[in-house]
């Protein structure tokens, strides 16, 4: 997620030094590896926009605004024979029995045990998706070479 932070700072303040004074927005996308954060992820869509503003005082920017994130994903292939399986039991149950007890209980008018885990066991590729939003406020040099930013 780091490599996602330091983009989004130094967008910004790029966005900032050329504006100098008044109103500053942008939208941000792009694909990031997350298989640091959480190794079955892989590759994930974030993006969104970032509204604010920007006032310069003796060389220093004053940068102030909100970001609107967004995230998208698809787990495509859930079932995927690289997936560990912790619990052969489990797994077996989850992917023939429940389904079958189901199935046979619908059949005869009674209601199924419980649902069954998204995705894992079905093998039913599913979206990951999330927004959310966040603040910036800060202060930067102008001067590129005083600042550790853009």
């Amino acid at each position: 997620m780091s490599e996602v932070e330091n983009k989004l700072k130094n967008q910004t303040v790029r966005l900032a030094r050329a504006r100098r004074n008044g109103s500053i927005s942008d939208t941000f996308y792009n694909t990031y590896n997350m298989t640091g954060v959480v190794f079955s992820i892989g590759d994930t869509v974030i993006g969104g926009e970032f509204s604010g503003s920007v006032l310069e005082h003796n060389g220093i920017l004053t940068i102030e605004g909100s970001f609107d994130f967004y995230l998208r994903d698809e787990f495509a292939d859930p079932a995927d024979i690289g997936v560990e399986v912790v619990d052969p039991g489990e797994t077996i149950f989850e992917n023939i029995h429940r389904p079958l007890d189901n199935y046979l209980r619908g059949r005869t008018g009674l209601p199924p045990r419980g649902p069954q885990r998204l995705g894992i066991h079905t093998g039913e590729p599913y979206s990951i998706s999330d927004d959310w939003s966040g603040t910036l406020s800060g202060q930067i040099y102008l001067n590129t070479a005083r600042s550790a930013y853009g």
